[in-house]
């Protein structure tokens, strides 16, 4: 074949390795713009517990399962702040991955706890529904199973490996308004 992809992309577009886009979005490891979060809850705060649900994000511990489940001793919990994500590695194939919208709160020590360390490249709101969109679910559920133990699980590491669109930050907001518009017209 003598023609090269440009040629047959419409104006404005280049070839990536995630295929066409716009010329002036970039394609990013995630883990150049994202940052695990492992502290913990050493002071013994008196903070509210949260879960991860699949629909739902993040919901109250004793709401999610009716009553109370967690530990007793929270020292060992993970603290999650605004705009900081969460997910049970166990159960992100199914979608449990939650975008924290409180000021502070704790999780379990399970969890895997990360947020946007590039906040002048990538917004939360866009990231998350990004992760959240069926392209990266299945891209999730396809490297969760590739772990070869019993229990399907992504690890911080996995996650880190994705590629993402990156578009402008105008755009990122515009595009991250829509997809919540239509999620709260559903």
């Amino acid at each position: 074949m003598t023609s090269s992809n440009n040629e047959i992309l419409p104006q404005g577009y280049k070839m990536t390795e995630l295929g066409p886009l716009p010329e002036e979005w970039e394609v990013v490891r995630l883990g150049d713009v994202i940052e695990e979060i492992k502290e913990k809850n050493k002071a013994c705060l008196n903070l509210k517990v949260f879960s991860v649900s699949n629909i739902r994000g993040f919901v109250l511990s004793d709401v999610f399962f009716d009553k109370r489940v967690y530990s007793e001793e929270l020292n060992k919990y993970k603290i999650v702040r605004q705009d900081f994500f969460a997910y049970n590695p166990y159960r992100i194939n199914v979608g449990s991955l939650g975008l924290f919208k409180e000021k502070i709160g704790l999780v379990s020590p399970a969890y895997v706890v990360f947020k946007v360390s590039k906040t002048d490249f990538l917004l939360s709101e866009f990231l998350f529904k990004l992760l959240k969109s069926s392209l990266y679910m299945s891209e999730i559920k396809r490297v969760s199973m590739s772990r070869g133990s019993v229990r399907r699980s992504l690890s911080f590491k996995d996650l880190s490996d994705f590629k993402i669109p990156l578009p402008p930050l105008p755009e990122q907001q515009k595009i991250a308004a829509v997809l919540s518009a239509v999620q709260e017209a559903k």
